[in-house]
């Protein structure tokens, strides 16, 4: 079961395996092990919104047609509806409420060594412009697919 850390009001879950029992560490906790990976959710952790309404919102905004083309895409499904969005949707990476605290702890993380990997439902292009522009994460998991990114 994984372990999580307190990030202001926030878990950042741990992936590293701690027996039956639950443990909380504290950021600054010096426990952190660089062998095991830290995954980090995207919607609502490291960015305090969803990508997924943000895109949808971006795109009734500039143009209420495509949006209406976009929801059409539903009946494919959701991958296909998220998939449609990133092609309609660019998001503006650097202006995103991204969470501070959480941001700190995971480029500390990454300097110590660790691997990041963002876990996510979001799509792949989205969430690799976020991670591009970030530079916080070694690998991406979305949507089943999982990208490896250049150190």
């Amino acid at each position: 079961m994984p372990s999580s850390v307190q990030v202001s009001g926030l878990n950042v879950l741990d992936s590293r395996p701690i027996g039956s029992a639950r443990q909380e560490r504290r950021l600054g906790d010096s426990s952190s092990r660089s062998d095991e990976p830290l995954c980090v959710d995207l919607d609502g952790s490291l960015v305090r919104t969803d990508t997924l309404i943000e895109g949808f919102l971006g795109v009734l905004r500039s143009s209420p047609i495509r949006a209406l083309r976009t929801l059409f895409s539903l009946f494919a499904g959701k991958a296909a509806f998220k998939a449609r969005l990133s092609d309609e949707w660019q998001p503006d990476v650097a202006h995103l409420p991204y969470n501070t605290p959480v941001l700190e702890f995971i480029r500390s993380e990454r300097e110590s060594g660790r691997t990041i990997v963002l876990a996510t439902g979001a799509h792949e292009q989205i969430a690799s412009k976020i991670a591009a522009h970030l530079g916080i994460s070694n690998r991406i998991d979305c949507n089943g697919a999982t990208l490896w990114l250049r150190a």
